[in-house]
């Protein structure tokens, strides 16, 4: 959902900035890390 309301508000040349790239990248790794926490929490592990 979050890709989608990024790829409506942001142009091309904006969505390529090394500076939005870097925080969607971050932002992304972030949530994996909170889905594999909560998927090991859930499965007991």
């Amino acid at each position: 959902m979050l890709e989608r309301i990024v790829d409506t508000v942001a142009d091309d040349v904006t969505f390529e900035s090394d500076k939005v790239r870097g925080y969607l990248d971050e932002d992304e790794q972030s949530l994996r890390r909170r889905i594999i926490a909560d998927w090991r929490s859930a499965c007991g592990r």
